[in-house]
């Protein structure tokens, strides 16, 4: 494909985007789901850093690695980000799609 990755952390990046069953290796499987899902743009310059800054809060924040972020750790991840308390409320309600606490 042509695509490298110099940066230790922008592989460890990638490897957590593909490996969805937190294997530490990525199968054919999971990367052919990948692939069909048009996850591609993240390779995309224009976006790749909005992305990855994206996936590295949410990475950092979901302590428990269950795949969302409860409100504790969202609330401590927008506190990280300076977020004003009435914002991390509001994109609280806007994300929590299912009423269960969780983003």
């Amino acid at each position: 494909m042509g695509f490298f990755f110099k940066d230790e952390q922008d592989k460890r990046l990638v490897l957590s985007l593909l490996d969805s069953d937190g294997s530490g290796s990525i199968s054919f499987r999971e990367f052919q789901v990948w692939w069909k899902s048009n996850k591609d743009s993240f390779f995309v310059p224009a976006y790749s850093q909005g992305v990855k800054s994206a996936i590295y809060y949410f990475k950092k924040y979901d302590v428990d690695m269950s795949g969302q972020l409860d409100v504790n750790e969202f609330k401590a991840m927008c506190k990280e980000m300076n977020w004003a308390d009435k914002d991390v409320e509001g994109s609280l309600k806007l994300l929590d799609s299912d009423g269960e606490n969780a983003c």
